[in-house]
């Protein structure tokens, strides 16, 4: 789903969306391990015009705070390439991003 201004002729739509270029892995909390916390965490994540993220909400969590919070910090650091519409012009965007958290 794009997120675009408008203009006369209404906005131009998105061809290309927006996606990974380094997805970093989550760091999985110490005390989730000794626990043996697992689940998914379903993201939701603005990915700007200029590349940089800018906001990141929990759509669905996992059922464990740290796990929802560590998934958080790690979109926060992805690098990602902006959406595209037709003629090439980059634009703000929102992805749905899930993040697993699964011991060996």
């Amino acid at each position: 789903m794009a997120l675009l201004s408008g203009c006369a002729s209404g906005p131009e739509p998105v061809v290309q969306p927006a996606r990974y270029v380094v997805a970093p892995a989550p760091a999985y909390p110490a005390a989730s391990r000794r626990n043996q916390e697992q689940g998914t965490v379903t993201l939701r994540v603005q990915v700007r015009a200029d590349e940089s993220v800018g906001f990141v909400d929990v759509k669905t969590g996992s059922g464990f705070a740290r796990l929802d919070a560590a998934a958080v910090e790690a979109v926060k650091r992805a690098t990602f390439a902006a959406a595209k519409t037709k003629s090439g012009k980059s634009v703000d965007s929102v992805l749905v991003v899930p993040v697993a958290f699964k011991l060996d």
